[in-house]
């Protein structure tokens, strides 16, 4: 009997959960659309503001170092024997 007790709690309980998203799932789409909404909004609203003047370039780092290439031994190629 404890068995099926268990098992009774376990899809009542899902099946309390699965009406409890399907009643609160409109509300929180809404909120989770405008809150992107507002993010993506705050993000561009600065954007067109300086398109006309150049971006400043940093000219205190020093161009990167190039490394010579150093030869580390002799290449062979190896053929199959039949």
């Amino acid at each position: 009997m404890g068995f099926l007790s268990t098992l009774l709690y376990i899809l009542l309980g899902f099946y309390v959960f699965k009406w409890l998203l399907r009643l609160f799932a409109p509300k929180i789409m809404a909120f989770a659309l405008k809150r992107l909404q507002k993010k993506m909004t705050e993000s561009f609203t600065g954007f067109g503001e300086n398109q006309g003047s150049a971006p400043k370039r940093d000219t205190s780092k020093k161009p990167p170092i190039t490394k010579e290439k150093t030869t580390v031994g002799e290449y062979i190629d190896f053929e199959e024997i039949e």
